[in-house]
């Protein structure tokens, strides 16, 4: 925190996309002319998981000054262009492609700041987007551009980052509305979590290890596969749903999506092989991406994975300790 908060946050008050061995690195992918563009999800995601960890811990005075910066700029952003767009100019904040759902995060980061640092401003920024994004996207079924390689396609993490929104929008006012939203986000994100155990091919990895493919999660329309967990969330607001309106159906939903992804860990014990000529082993604790159930990256990666220390990782630590503390979750 101390080093995102001092190191990681640009003058503009939006955290920077990537650093790299100490190199300030943009969402651009070499496009002249759009240096320091950054994919508006990066700076929704990381304001949205600090004012988390400040339920948890008492926190410094430079990361609740951060955070500030950052809730400012996107009111700033919101004013200026009545949405949050998708992409922004980092250095300056200038919107550079607008539409699509990629900010639902911040929406939940500004009904989080709104309860606690006690802002109207806050709120009533929060309410209008996720009023747009209903208006938008929610009501026609639709959630988009949340990850950074799909342009403005059809996603489930901008979907799961909706929920997040609603949650916690119902959490800042206790608008039953919110509670409907959610119910209409989950109606979309569930449809991309996998319902059935798909018959992998003898020869595969995942054969081999008898992987149930339900509760994987397909993470949009461009990457033809599922993948271990939420990218990159544990869910916990569909758990919340749950809870706050008793519909089972959350609860068997959110734990489909958590009690697979312990399935793809490589461990001392359980290790796991890549799709390479000579397969490699996979270190402990390591999580590919990969759930493939089709030939979209060729026959012979069907049901296997490459060599990677990936985000479902993420997903992972977080389910374990946002979800598995609840007595409801336990099998």
């Amino acid at each position: 925190m101390d080093f995102m908060t001092s190191k990681g946050q640009s003058e503009s008050g939006y955290y920077y996309s990537i650093i790299g061995n100490g190199e300030i690195l943009d969402d651009s992918t070499g496009v002249k002319g759009l240096e320091t563009l950054q994919l508006i999800r990066r700076s929704g995601d990381t304001l949205y998981f600090l004012l988390k960890i400040f339920d948890v811990i008492k926190p410094k005075d430079t990361w609740v000054d951060s955070a500030k910066r950052c809730l400012d700029a996107f009111v700033k952003l919101y004013k200026k262009y009545n949405q949050l767009g998708q992409y922004v100019k980092i250095a300056t904040g200038e919107m550079i492609v607008g539409g699509t759902t990629c900010g639902a995060t911040a929406a939940a980061a500004l009904a989080k700041g709104a309860k606690y640092f006690g802002s109207d401003e806050y709120l009533e920024t929060a309410i209008s987007v996720m009023e747009g994004y209903y208006r938008d996207y929610i009501s026609v079924g639709l959630s988009n551009g949340g990850p950074g390689d799909i342009l403005s396609a059809p996603d489930s993490e901008s979907a799961f980052g909706l929920i997040e929104a609603c949650i916690s929008l119902f959490e800042a006012t206790r608008d039953n509305k919110y509670l409907d939203y959610a119910k209409e986000c989950t109606n979309i994100a569930s449809t991309w979590v996998v319902t059935y155990k798909y018959k992998f091919p003898v020869e595969c990895e995942m054969k081999r290890l008898d992987i149930n493919t339900v509760g994987s999660v397909f993470a949009n329309v461009q990457n033809k596969h599922s993948a271990p967990g939420i990218a990159t969330y544990s869910g916990d607001s569909v758990y919340k749903l749950y809870k706050y309106t008793n519909d089972k159906r959350y609860l068997e939903l959110i734990k489909d999506i958590a009690y697979f992804i312990p399935q793809c860990v490589s461990t001392n014990e359980r290790p796991i092989y890549t799709w390479d000529e000579e397969p490699k082993k996979m270190p402990q604790g390591y999580i590919c991406e990969r759930v493939n159930m089709s030939d979209w990256e060729f026959e012979n990666h069907i049901g296997g994975v490459f060599y990677d220390s990936c985000w479902c990782e993420d997903s992972l630590i977080l389910s374990f300790t946002e979800l598995m503390c609840y007595d409801e979750m336990k099998y």
